[in-house]
């Protein structure tokens, strides 16, 4: 594999272990990685991969910040 590879959308849905459905539904709602187009294909680099991960970890930091230890 190269340095910096890129995914298509089933690499990726295989990598993330999520369903297609999933990765449009979040697309649908500005929550998905950024993605790029070659020719008709969607593609999504190691590097949004990677930012997209930071995204969603900074989120749940969020949320952990807001619930009050011990409070379910």
């Amino acid at each position: 594999m190269t340095d910096n590879p890129t995914y298509t959308v089933s690499e990726f849905c295989k990598v993330e272990r999520i369903s297609r459905s999933l990765l449009y539904q979040l697309w649908q709602h500005d929550r998905g990685p950024r993605y790029f187009f070659v020719g008709t294909h969607r593609r999504i680099t190691e590097q949004a991969r990677q930012d997209w991960h930071r995204q969603l970890e900074a989120q749940a930091a969020t949320v952990k910040t807001i619930i009050k230890p011990g409070v379910r």
